[in-house]
């Protein structure tokens, strides 16, 4: 543990053996085209990244408030192999490809668009959405946050949830369920598609259904 004025600066070092040992044993050794003897600066999914810092946190909090614990010979394997793996996760995250600028970036995610909005009524994942349109997930995902300010999957769930709805309305005293309604919509967790739509709307599905059906 360092200290830069009142900055405090932790350095981790692990050998290369050791990590591309974990890599081969769980299968990611796409990971060793990014470990070289150079700096890399790598940028990694942010979800990865906060997990990642979370748990040096955690490792660091330990070790100051008991130390006789984490440096005991018996936790200092799961201690390592849980860091080695938090790091593979962080690197395997990280794409090669250079984002698209946004001008050149654009075309691809109106393509997007279109392609997501002619298939609401099918579960599309945004892996399929990637291998069509041939550019990466991060690609995808920044694209989308700079047009919608908001992911792919979230606005697809939005789209969808909107489909559900007008359905609900013009289908009210027709005897169709909510159920069959929202698989046609590609929902098949009922009990997740009924909270995200509640939180949506302000309502439960089956209320739009049959506040529809009593004004007709």
């Amino acid at each position: 543990m360092l200290r830069s004025g009142n900055l405090p600066l932790a350095l981790v070092t692990i050998d290369n053996d050791s990590l591309f040992s974990q890599a081969e044993q769980t299968d990611r050794l796409g990971v060793a085209s990014l470990i070289t003897d150079s700096t890399l600066a790598i940028q990694p999914e942010p979800t990865v990244l906060r997990r990642f810092r979370s748990h040096l946190r955690y490792i660091f909090e330990l070790f100051w408030r008991q130390p006789q614990t984490i440096l005991q010979p018996a936790m200092q394997s799961p201690i390592r192999e849980d860091f080695i793996s938090l790091v593979l996760d962080v690197l395997d995250s990280h794409q090669n490809d250079p984002p698209l600028r946004p001008s050149i970036r654009h075309p691809y995610i109106k393509r997007a668009e279109e392609i997501l909005l002619d298939n609401l009524d099918r579960p599309l994942s945004i892996l399929d959405l990637c291998q069509e349109l041939h550019i990466s997930e991060r690609t995808l995902r920044y694209g989308f946050q700079e047009c919608f300010g908001l992911g792919p999957a979230t606005y697809l769930k939005i789209q969808r949830l909107n489909g559900v709805r007008r359905q609900l309305k013009a289908s009210a005293g027709r005897g169709i369920t909510v159920s069959a309604i929202a698989l046609q919509w590609g929902f098949w967790h009922m009990g997740q598609f009924a909270k995200d739509y509640k939180k949506m709307f302000g309502e439960c599905p089956s209320a739009t259904l049959r506040d529809n059906s009593l004004t007709k």
